[in-house]
């Protein structure tokens, strides 16, 4: 059977694998420009010496305070992002599935929002998502929960004679992501508080501040979500077929089906809590990793997180290089690149744009 034999030829492989460490390479010399370009000047010899000779200078603590963080937090939201669309795609057998499509990223920055603004009315502060307003560990399981709503409304409003339909779910979880952003910006304005400035930053998705104490919480998700999907790749790879077929293999295709979007949305809403809706990661990034791996998923897993971690860790470059000082926020510039994409597979999706 053709389906269960999909890209396992000893040519696949190999091109897995030079895809793989061409992509690692990649990576490696992004994070090292993210290191040396930006507003302040710091050269190849002060990176060197954060390594081999760690001193007090302004340079050094500009790359261990500032952009190292931000670089590797960069990394980490990158792939959440990339494989829960990834995930979405493949369950949905949509491929304009996306987190932020969807409103998953959405119901995850509505319930940040609204809970650190109704905490800031309470007990006025002055800082913005720091253990000031919630205790930074609370603040990805609140994305979850408003994300895991978001999810739910926009089931409900795709569902159709016992199934749903994918085209109104994209439609649905476009118009409740709008309502949703809508009621995150008149909460930021109704509050115009001296923090207002900083969500909107957040909003517009920016890894802007970030450090190591925004990492730590999430680190626990990617762990969890990670193992979790290794754990289902055979139930995954099934999913994307037919649901006949899928139940004709003994499988429970709708049981499944909600782990693997739990799965999903675990790994959208913790990414949002750190950085915001960074939008179209996980919609462009899996298309990509299908066009250089073809469709086995394990290997669509990896090369999509190392894309959507190449795909942050240079857009945020991009963003801090183009305009010094100041700083076009990440989900800009992949909304920038994303939007013609999204396009692309809306008119190969048969959809036609008038």
């Amino acid at each position: 059977m053709k389906t269960r034999t999909i890209l396992r030829g000893p040519k696949t492989n190999k091109r897995f694998y030079i895809s793989v460490f061409a992509l690692a390479i990649t990576l490696v010399l992004s994070l090292f420009f993210s290191q040396i370009i930006g507003a302040a000047k710091v050269n190849i010899t002060d990176f060197y010496d954060f390594f081999m000779a760690p001193n007090e200078s302004a340079a050094q603590k500009i790359i261990g305070n500032l952009r190292m963080p931000r670089a590797i937090i960069g990394m980490f939201v990158g792939a959440h992002f990339a494989i829960a669309g990834l995930l979405l795609q493949a369950v949905l057998r949509n491929p304009l599935a996306d987190p932020t499509i969807f409103g998953v990223s959405s119901g995850a920055s509505l319930a940040v929002i609204a809970s650190i603004f109704l905490i800031s009315a309470i007990m006025p502060t002055t800082t913005f998502l720091t253990s000031a307003d919630i205790p930074i560990f609370y603040v990805p399981f609140i994305a979850f929960f408003g994300a895991l709503l978001a999810t739910f409304l926009v089931f409900w409003l795709s569902w159709e004679d016992g199934n749903v339909n994918p085209k109104r779910m994209a439609l649905g979880g476009v118009i409740l992501g709008s309502i949703m952003t809508s009621a995150v910006m008149a909460i930021i304005v109704g509050f115009g508080q001296a923090k207002a400035e900083l969500a909107i930053i957040w909003m517009a998705g920016s890894l802007y501040g970030r450090s190591y104490n925004n990492l730590i919480p999430l680190l626990p998700w990617s762990f969890i979500c990670v193992i979790a999907t290794l754990a289902i790749i055979k139930p995954l790879s099934v999913l994307r077929f037919d649901d006949d077929i899928a139940q004709s293999m003994g499988l429970n295709v709708k049981l499944w089906r909600m782990v693997a979007i739990l799965i999903s949305v675990g790994f959208a809403a913790s990414a949002v809590s750190v950085v915001g809706p960074v939008g179209f990661v996980g919609l462009i990034i899996p298309h990509l990793a299908k066009l250089l791996i073809g469709g086995q998923m394990f290997k669509l897993i990896i090369v999509s997180a190392l894309l959507g971690a190449l795909l942050i860790v240079l857009g945020d470059l991009i963003g801090r290089s183009i305009l010094v000082p100041l700083e076009v926020p990440i989900g800009a510039i992949t909304s920038l690149i994303g939007v013609p994409i999204f396009l692309i597979i809306l008119q190969k999706s048969g959809w036609k744009l008038k």
